[in-house]
């Protein structure tokens, strides 16, 4: 059986972090590691993790620089095959989750879907790329970190996720990982992980920092695909612009 390492990091919210512990614990795989690693949080998040202790197999509350540093954390203490990180409020779709991606590994250095995000009262559903040609052409679509199970020992051979980088240092390591042409992975074409849109990424105000932690990466380490990340943005945002005037005239 393979065994894989379960991440969450959590900060007070420990409402999300039940929804979160309580998802992983569900799973019927049987070959799942567990780490929560909490950044000392003052609600009652350290209640939770000790009310449902027993599905977690190694937990530490304390101070640390950031969410990349928490998952760091946790990424050290990892000793499975695979690694994924599932943050505190996001869940897994389903109980057979996990044992239904890593029963069709065959070996790929990486695993992945899909993901879907509650807007409202409704989910949206976000399909992955099921093509990766990061080492060819700019892709501004990889796939997300909550989709993706990694071999440890490939994101290791990056240095895991370098806290340089405030809020994309998942998009930075995901891009390295697939500029090799030798990286092998699966798509596989099934929901994953139910996305908290209250995420840093996914909040407005983060949009400007954002783009400009993406600009400084592309331009440090794939300076060839600048042109091709701007032109990307410039349409993304003009389609943005489009959607806002469409959605303000219908009231």
């Amino acid at each position: 059986m393979i065994k894989l390492s379960i991440v969450t990091i959590n900060l007070n919210n420990s409402v999300g972090l039940e929804k979160t512990i309580k998802s992983v614990a569900a799973q019927t795989y049987a070959g799942i590691e567990y780490i929560v690693i909490d950044g000392n949080s003052t609600d009652s998040s350290i209640s939770v993790i000790e009310s449902l202790s027993a599905h977690i197999s190694y937990w530490v509350s304390e101070k640390d620089s950031g969410l990349y540093d928490a998952m760091n954390k946790g990424l050290k203490q990892a000793s499975g095959e695979y690694v994924f990180f599932l943050n505190s409020a996001d869940t897994l779709w389903s109980p057979t989750t996990i044992g239904e991606l890593l029963n069709q590994a065959n070996g790929e250095d990486i695993i992945y879907g899909n993901i879907s995000c509650k807007v409202g009262n409704k989910i949206k559903e976000l399909k992955s790329n099921p093509f990766i040609q990061f080492y060819k052409q700019y892709q501004h679509d990889l796939p997300p970190h909550p989709a993706m199970l990694i071999k440890r020992n490939l994101i290791n051979s990056f240095g895991g996720f370098d806290t340089n980088y405030k809020i994309i240092a998942d998009v930075v390591v995901i891009a390295k990982m697939f500029s090799y042409p030798s990286t092998t992975y699966k798509y596989v074409d099934a929901n994953v992980t139910c996305f908290d849109m209250m995420g840093v990424s996914s909040s407005k105000q983060n949009q400007q920092s954002i783009y400009l932690e993406r600009k400084r990466f592309i331009t440090e380490c794939f300076p060839q695909f600048l042109a091709s990340f701007e032109r990307i943005y410039a349409k993304s945002n003009k389609l943005k612009r489009v959607l806002h005037k469409i959605k303000n005239l219908r009231g």
